[in-house]
């Protein structure tokens, strides 16, 4: 999400380490009222921009390569979403909620 890029790039700004864990450690959802949502593209890739533009310590050579490394994790990113909404996972996700409300009950 935007949200995350914006996090990323102030972690970087901060002179904080930024690693990869390769490993599942949440289950992570966009919702339709998330703020990527509900403001404009434009208005999300500019917040981007304008955080790598403040990456002064990095030669522009390596800002345009972290910036194609997350456009392209962007798009996988997009694609994965269009495969969650797989009925697959729309059954998974009903049985969940069935078995969330189920346990609710035995409470």
């Amino acid at each position: 999400s935007f949200e995350d890029w914006e996090a990323y790039l102030k972690l970087a700004h901060a002179g904080g380490r930024i690693d990869v864990v390769p490993d599942y450690l949440f289950y992570y959802r966009h919702l339709p009222t998330g703020f990527s949502r509900t403001t404009s593209q434009a208005a999300n890739y500019g917040r981007i921009q304008r955080q790598f533009a403040r990456l002064e310590w990095l030669p522009a050579e390596d800002r345009e390569s972290l910036w194609s490394l997350l456009a392209g994790l962007y798009d996988q990113a997009r694609a994965l979403e269009v495969r969650q909404r797989s009925r697959r996972y729309r059954i998974a996700d009903w049985l969940a909620a069935r078995v969330s409300w189920g346990r609710g009950m035995l409470r």
